[in-house]
């Protein structure tokens, strides 16, 4: 065909352009897979948090878990309030003392739950963010030092069923792992809360003694290691979640209470502001690439001008000649796009391979991001190329005869 000649006619020029499309699309690839790992963990995110009140004591540095434990005394008066279908108490502790401050999206970690109220508050949950397992089971109610391990950490500690999972100086044995789920559960060890509260107080040894967790809040009190926590989840009624915050927040008004709406309005901006710096780096990239296009289409109208005049002449319209052109230049975009894919792919698989070890995979690689990659890629040739195409299609054919 002509256009695979015309571009074989300066094989270097040509093969210069296509690199040029390759790393902008090589970028877009690479951190294009590391936002949607981010919105697949945001997605999740906001399934969870739809229907739930985060509870957290004055002072607490997050919305989600606090580094001040707190009483139970309040959630048996909660939970026969308007609107609340269960709760979800907890015990949340870093899965590694030394919290490794580079890892990408959720850190992995421990949750001590009561596995009654978490079986509960799942059937309140969208389907897809229900727990299944890939291998066991839930410990029985009532047992001790039993884990459930989410996908990630299995596979970063390399354990299975049976196996030995060691925290702390304490060893517990892996009753059940969940099948993946990109997403919170993927990164967390599930233990009886029971066990987690141990855990908390080997690692704060003040909280074992009494006036190291009271406060001069009475509600606030913690009497007994059993009534220790530092994460509370409210269950809700959607539709009535915010009518129910605020009836909570008035009555335990020493307490932090954050509604779905602040949680998710939370987790959102910061996934935002993520998409939109990744993003724009790897648009900025392909669009660097899009010049080259510009450039090698301007000097292919140049050296070809008296080519086009002898077309005109003998009946080429300007509609054939501007195809001719965008065909040209779309297939520079196809062929970069599709080499920056492959490559993209590569460097993901790669980089993926190399950290799953350590429990974090970085990127994913989704079919939406693959084909709007090459998409952008191929629309960014035609635009890139539609100048040049325009500027020889309205060449004056005796003008462009004349020229050497």
């Amino acid at each position: 065909m002509e256009f695979i000649r015309n571009m074989l006619r300066r094989r270097l020029r040509t093969a210069l352009t296509i690199f040029g499309i390759t790393i902008g699309a090589l970028a877009l690839v690479v951190l294009g897979a590391m936002a949607e790992k981010i919105n697949l963990l945001t997605q999740g995110a906001n399934r969870y948090l739809e229907n739930r009140i985060s509870i957290q004591p004055r002072g607490a540095d997050t919305a989600f878990v606090s580094a001040i434990p707190f009483s139970t005394q309040m959630v048996e008066e909660i939970r026969k309030m308007d609107g609340v279908l269960g709760l979800e108490q907890a015990i949340t502790l870093p899965l590694d003392e030394e919290i490794n401050s580079n890892s990408v999206g959720v850190p992995q970690h421990i949750s001590g739950i009561n596995l009654m109220e978490r079986k509960k508050a799942q059937q309140h949950d969208h389907p897809s963010i229900r727990l299944s397992f890939a291998q066991g089971n839930w410990w029985r109610q009532g047992e001790r030092e039993k884990v459930v391990l989410g996908a990630d950490v299995a596979e970063k500690l390399t354990l299975k069923i049976g196996d030995t999972f060691h925290n702390r100086k304490v060893s517990f044995t892996v009753a059940g792992i969940l099948n993946r789920m990109m997403t919170i559960p993927d990164h967390t060890v599930y233990m009886p809360i029971e066990d987690a509260r141990e855990l908390l107080i080997k690692n704060q040894p003040r909280l074992e003694t009494k006036p190291a967790y009271r406060t001069n809040k009475p509600r606030n009190k913690v009497e007994t290691r059993e009534q220790l926590i530092n994460s509370l989840y409210i269950v809700t009624n959607q539709a009535k979640a915010e009518t129910t915050a605020r009836e909570i927040k008035k009555l335990y008004p020493e307490f932090n209470v954050y509604p779905p709406s602040r949680l998710l309005k939370h987790v959102n901006s910061n996934a935002a502001v993520f998409n939109l710096v990744v993003m724009g780096s790897a648009t900025i990239a392909l669009l660097v690439g899009g010049l080259s296009v510009i450039n090698t289409m301007i000097m292919a109208v140049t050296e070809r001008t008296r080519e086009i005049g002898i077309k005109k002449a003998l009946g080429a319209r300007d509609g054939d000649i501007m195809a001719e052109y965008l065909l040209e230049s779309a297939v520079i975009g196809f062929l970069g796009g599709l080499a920056g894919l492959l490559v993209g792919w590569g460097v993901i698989h790669l980089v993926n391979h190399l950290t799953a070890p350590s429990g974090t995979i970085i990127f994913t690689l989704t079919p939406r991001l693959a084909a709007g990659s090459l998409a952008f890629a191929v629309i960014l040739g035609v635009g890139a190329g539609l100048y040049p195409a325009w500027r020889a299609a309205r060449m004056s054919p005796i003008n462009a005869l004349k020229s050497e």
